[in-house]
Parts: C-alpha cells; sequence; structure tokens
C-alpha cells in the first residue's frame, strides 16, 4: 500500500517560496515517525513522509502533495501544541479527498476518546506505540478484514466509536529498524545553539520509558507510562556507523529522557566508543541523582561535551511537591563535576510553579547563576492537562491561560504565561520574573568572559552569535 505520514506544520499560514527553504535552528527530526516509516518499508508499503514544521507547508502544499502521491492512507502524528492545526489539516483533507486517515501520537496516545469524539473526519486512532499497530491495520484493509481485532485502537462504526485495548506484547527495540532519515532532508534539522557544536548534526534516540515516572507536571507519570528498556549497546553502534557513513554526521544529540537511567549500558556504550575509529561529539539528557563523577568522566572521555539537566527550581520544598526525585545537593554535584570535566551544562528551570511566590523564584534564580550552569532555560509553568500537576494548579493559583488554543503564539524566548500562583500579583509578574531571570544569567561580566574565552571554531562563533540572538529576543519580548 502506498502510506503518507504527515507532521503538521506550526504556522499553516507562512508565505514561502519552495526555492527558500533554509535550516532550521532548533528542530529535530520527529524518530517516532520515521522509525514507523522504517517498518512499513521493510512491510513493503511505499511510504512517503512529509514534516509540515521543517518545511512551513501550507494546508494547499500538502493538498498538492497528497493528490500527487495519491496515498491509500493517510497516518497524522501529533503532540498538543498541534492539535488545532491537525484537526484544520484533516478536515481539509476530507473536503477534497476520501482517503482513510489515521491519527497518532503524544495528544492521540493521551487523549484518545477526546481527539475522535471532536474530529469526525479521523477514521481510526492509534494510541500507544504503533509500530505493531499501525502494520496491522494496513494487512487487515488490505485483506478487506474488519479491523475489530487490531489491539490499541479507536475506529468508527457507523455511529459509534469503538475501542480495543493494547495487547501486552511490547515492542522490541533491537527488533526495529533504523529510523528512515532518507525520507526527509535531514541535513535542514540543526539542534538549538545550546545542544549543537558541529554540523552535520542528528538526534537518536534509543531507548523508551522512564525509571522515574513520578514527576507530577509529565506524561511519562500518568497517560503516558510505559515500561522502560534499551536498545542493545551492539544496534546503537551500528546505527552510529550507518549515521557517519551515509550521512557523515558529526554530532549526535541523545533525545532520550535519561540516559543515566542505566549506567551499566552508558558504560559499556562509551567503551565501544573509545574502540571505535568514530570520531564524533555527543550530548545527552540525564538526571542530577543518577550522575556520579566516575560515568560522567568516561562520557566526556568518549566524546560527550554536554548535558541537558532539569533542575525545575532552587527551591527543595518545591521540588518534593513536584515529585521530582532529586535535592539541591545532588544538582550542584553535576554541575560541579561536569565544569571540572569540561562538559557544558543546559539547566532547565520551571518559574511560577504552584507555591511559589517572587522570592522563591529569585531563589531558582540565583542558584542557577551560584551552580554556574553554561547555560539555562527559565520556563514558565504550563500545567499539561491530564497530569496531576494540571490539578494541582487548578486548586492552588489562577489559569490565566490553557496552555494550547487556536490563538496561541508562543514566544521561541519567553513563552505565553499560562498559569499564576498564589504567591505571584498576575501574569506581568511572573513574565517580569522570567525577563529578569535571563538578564541576571546571561548578563553577567564574569560569565561573558568565560564564554568569550572559550571560542576555538567557527562553530563556536556560530553558536554564540545565536546565543547574542537568543538575549535580543529576550529584550525585545
Amino acid at each position: 500500500m502506498k502510506v503518507l505520514l504527515i507532521i503538521p506544520p506550526s504556522e499553516i499560514f507562512k508565505k514561502r517560496n519552495r526555492n527558500t527553504i533554509k535550516k532550521k535552528v532548533g528542530l529535530l527530526p520527529q524518530l517516532g515517525v520515521l522509525i514507523l516509516g522504517s517498518v512499513l518499508e521493510k512491510k513493503g508499503d511505499q511510504v512517503k513522509i512529509i514534516d509540515g514544521q521543517l518545511l512551513d507547508s501550507t494546508f494547499k502544499e500538502i493538498i498538492e502533495e497528497i493528490n500527487t502521491f495519491n496515498p491509500d492512507i493517510i497516518g497524522i502524528s501529533f503532540i498538543t501544541a498541534q492539535k488545532f492545526v491537525a484537526d484544520e489539516l484533516i478536515h481539509k483533507i476530507k473536503e477534497t479527498s476520501d482517503h482513510i486517515i489515521i491519527v497518532g501520537g503524544a495528544h492521540p496516545t493521551c487523549f484518545p476518546e477526546e481527539t475522535i469524539e471532536k474530529n469526525k473526519d479521523i477514521d481510526i486512532l492509534v494510541f500507544g506505540e504503533a509500530e505493531h499497530t499501525f502494520p496491522k491495520i494496513i494487512k487487515d484493509l488490505e485483506s478487506k478484514k474488519s479491523i475489530k481485532t487490531v489491539p490499541g485502537i479507536l475506529f468508527r462504526e457507523k455511529d459509534k466509536i469503538i475501542r480495543n485495548n493494547q495487547s501486552n506484547k511490547v515492542v522490541d527495540l533491537d527488533k526495529l529498524p533504523f529510523p528512515a532519515r532518507h525520507l526527509l532532508p535531514i541535513n535542514l534539522y540543526v539542534p538549538s545553539p545550546f545542544e549543537n557544536k558541529k554540523q552535520p548534526s542528528t538526534s537518536i534516540l534509543v531507548s523508551r520509558g522512564c525509571t522515574y515516572s513520578k514527576c507530577t507536571f509529565c506524561y511519562r507519570s500518568s497517560k503516558m507510562k510505559r515500561l522502560y528498556r534499551c536498545q542493545s549497546v551492539k544496534k546503537t553502534i551500528a546505527e552510529i556507523s550507518h549515521l557517519k557513513n551515509k550521512y557523515n554526521i558529526e554530532e549526535l544529540v541523545f533525545y532520550d529522557d535519561d540516559l543515566l537511567a542505566n549506567k551499566r549500558w552508558v558504560k559499556r556504550f562509551c567503551d565501544e566508543m573509545l574502540d571505535s575509529t568514530m570520531d564524533i561529539i555527543w550530548s545527552f539528557r540525564g538526571r542530577p541523582c543518577n550522575a556520579n563523577y566516575d560515568i560522567l568522566k568516561k562520557a566526556k572521555q568518549a566524546g560527550c561535551w554536554s548535558i541537558e539537566i532539569g533542575f525545575e527550581s532552587g527551591n527543595q520544598d518545591l521540588l518534593d511537591k513536584i515529585k521530582k526525585g532529586i535535592t539541591l545537593e545532588e544538582s550542584k554535584n553535576i554541575v560541579r563535576w561536569c565544569n571540572e570535566l569540561a562538559i557544558e551544562t543546559v539547566g532547565t528551570f520551571i518559574i511560577a510553579l504552584p507555591g511559589e511566590d517572587f522570592k522563591k523564584g529569585m531563589n531558582t534564580i540565583n542558584f542557577a547563576v551560584q551552580a554556574d550552569c553554561s547555560y539555562a532555560a527559565f520556563i514558565p509553568t504550563h500545567p499539561a492537562k491530564g497530569t496531576p500537576f494540571y490539578d494541582q494548579c487548578l486548586n492552588e493559583g489562577e489559569m490565566v491561560k490553557e496552555e494550547y488554543t487556536k490563538e496561541s503564539k508562543l514566544s521561541w524566548f519567553i513563552p505565553q504565561v499560562s498559569y499564576v500562583p498564589d504567591g505571584y500579583k498576575n501574569k506581568e509578574h511572573v513574565e517580569k520574573l522570567l525577563k529578569k531571570a535571563y538578564l541576571k544569567f546571561y548578563l553577567r561580566p564574569k560569565y561573558i568572559f568565560k564564554h568569550f574565552m572559550n571560542i576555538r571554531t567557527k562553530y563556536d562563533i556560530n553558536r554564540y552569535l545565536n546565543g547574542i540572538r537568543f538575549i535580543i529576543g529576550v529584550l525585545k519580548s
């Protein structure tokens, strides 16, 4: 069968000439869609992928691609931030054709009934991992069988919505083919300045699930909770070798929730990288509580240059309240060790948590400064509907705007404030602290001098130029 997989655009009516498509800084390939594409190709299907975010696609352009390719099935994957665009796109497709539309991804998985009930043009919804489910749907449709036995889906039968619960079958990551990166122009994807040092670069994903799964603000602790597992080190090395040989990749960004969750895996991976002849650098995400000096030293020797760390707050009581499961001491330690080893740290912090006031917000900013992270991102609290955190925010403080609405225009620099805890006067009070956070962290003479002295290559110059643009964006927002 011919299958078209679509990632909806972010700016659906942006006017653009096709000859002016440029690299997208801060955007990386959606590996889940690419893995599904490779699974379907291995099955024998003809697959095409459109990344509307990368190409700034308009609805008209997507419809033209559909008419040209003429697929038997259209699959659309989207997150909550894209739900309104996805709905509108699905309606437009159905206005011009009668293609079978299957939706999946984070939002349909978290809100399956709500998603299919609100959009009558959705034929089938896949929730959870799609690598077993999607091919079975296609197989049954090809043979004109009923899809009633396919697990993990919702579908329409006349005026009724039928739900088939998921099976207990777990996707074996080692048995999955490499992501079908050849179906997209991966040279146009560029990580953010904070996680990119060399080009060409791309992302890699070697695990699923989270070993902790208790943070109240995260879907991993509720609607998207699933068994944690890693693909083998052997497969990972083979994939990196493939990326190096086929795409000349110089740098990798591990997009796993917490690579340090399996320290034995990390150690074996580092040993294999050190034994190989591949000259490649990499960065990853990790929880402070899972770090120690020895594992970080080993990672540095094997090519790691940066770690993104979710510190969230500089107040222990607020960390305990959101069940983060880390201590301020652990957070200080990982930054100290990384600084000693010349590994850059990107710290992410949440401003205006439930129970926070302006003073505690300043504690978080001062913690980021004193810990001496290489970079820091300060993000306003966005309660995700369906998490324990969302209910907590409804009971403490005021929801001034839903996180994502049709009119949402989230700034890349300072996203719109959607929640104000009781300790702040209003959303302007929160916005004031957010701006103060960026200015206090980045406009320190000592900080500027330190990073100026770290400039070694043309890539460093580009990174710092992008950093300057970032600060200008904060000042203008």
